[in-house]
């Protein structure tokens, strides 16, 4: 992530997907869903350690 500029801090907090031409929908919307979930998860558990 560096090589496209990112500082290495940004780099360590950033999430690289690939998606193919075998990647249907229904995978994608699956990983949206998963993603949500626990970024949801890690803001909550954030919001009750403060």
């Amino acid at each position: 992530m560096t090589a496209i500029g990112l500082t290495r801090t940004q780099a360590r907090r950033t999430l690289r997907f690939g998606i193919g031409r075998e990647t249907t929908p229904a995978e994608i919307e699956r990983a949206a869903a998963l993603i949500m979930h626990a970024a949801t998860r890690h803001q909550s558990a954030r919001s009750n350690s403060i």
